[in-house]
């Protein structure tokens, strides 16, 4: 039977959940990704967004083809999340995986919401339950109350703030620019940009 290792950091970390989604897949380990943070975004569903310097605790599953598609409509792939392979580091940074994850289209992650109590509660069980610290899932929840209390967005250009809805030039979904500073940039550099936080 074909496998792959799956990389769950929201809802997917819940034992309960995941046995009734996905039968057959296997608890592997516990890992992190380096250089993204949790946020909850559209919908108030949980998502990862490259960010230096943070990182992110994930449990991961050996899932089946089986597993994989039941995953897909679950996540409403490829509409509102898509695929990644992303390297995670393991056995307290001695090793390292590849494993795939869903992460949230471009479009869906430039809004904000937070977590319901049921979904937020069912990803800390799932923390709880696989030994993982809470500090990044609460650290996502606190961003995100704070972000919908202010609607402003520093360029990451020139840090200037800006109106989030009205005055950001998104270059990708977590990189945003004034109009000054994207008028000074060359498509290659703006490519450049999408490959690197893409």
């Amino acid at each position: 039977m074909k496998t792959k290792i799956y990389g769950a950091y929201g809802s997917n970390i819940n034992l309960e959940q995941m046995a009734y989604r996905c039968p057959h897949a296997e608890v592997c380990k516990v890992g992190y990704i380096n250089g993204y943070r949790l946020t909850f975004r559209s919908g108030g569903f949980a998502n990862i967004e490259k960010s230096e310097g943070d990182r992110v605790p994930v449990l991961l599953w050996t899932i089946t083809e089986q597993c994989e598609r039941a995953l897909d409509h679950y996540e409403g792939y490829p509409s509102f999340y898509i695929k990644q392979d992303i390297p995670v580091e393991i056995d307290d940074g001695n090793d390292e995986i590849e494993a795939m994850f869903y992460v949230m289209t471009a479009e869906h992650c430039r809004k904000m919401r937070p977590p319901t109590q049921y979904y937020y509660r069912g990803i800390e069980r799932g923390y709880e339950s696989n030994g993982m610290p809470t500090v990044e899932l609460k650290a996502a929840f606190e961003r995100c109350m704070a972000e919908m209390n202010d609607k402003t967005y520093s360029c990451n250009g020139c840090g200037q703030r800006l109106d989030f809805d009205r005055d950001v030039i998104w270059v990708t979904s977590s990189y945003g620019l004034c109009e000054k500073c994207y008028d000074k940039l060359s498509e290659a550099e703006l490519e450049k940009i999408r490959e690197e936080y893409e």
